[in-house]
């Protein structure tokens, strides 16, 4: 799944100020949760930083289970809307600010770059 998670914070006046390069190194999980999560283990992913230095791109370059569902013949299994979910909240559970958008994941391809994009 191509996640892009779109990432604002304000300062205590309600200022937007800080950018992901900031918070990452300071947030809590060290800019690491990604990597700890258990598909992390199994799917060949990447992390893009937006030039915006604002936004971050989740890409799964590799799914395990739309693979094997290939090489079973079967059809793709429609994971967009449990995606939308599964990573909105684990992005809200990391910190509140961060929302999430699918770019591109079965059954709404647009970047073929990829296995779930």
């Amino acid at each position: 799944m191509l996640l892009c998670f779109y990432v604002v914070f304000h300062n205590n006046r309600g200022e937007k100020n800080k950018t992901i390069p900031r918070i990452v190194g300071t947030c809590r999980t060290g800019g690491k949760a990604l990597q700890l999560r258990f598909y992390a283990n199994i799917n060949n992913d990447e992390i893009i930083l937006g030039k915006d230095n604002k936004t971050l791109v989740y890409r799964t370059l590799e799914c395990h289970v739309q693979t094997a569902r290939k090489r079973k013949q079967m059809e793709y299994h429609p994971c967009k809307s449990v995606g939308i979910i599964e990573y909105s909240g684990f992005a809200k559970t990391i910190d509140e600010r961060i929302t999430c958008e699918c770019l591109s994941c079965y059954p709404d391809i647009t970047d073929n770059s990829c296995c779930c994009a």
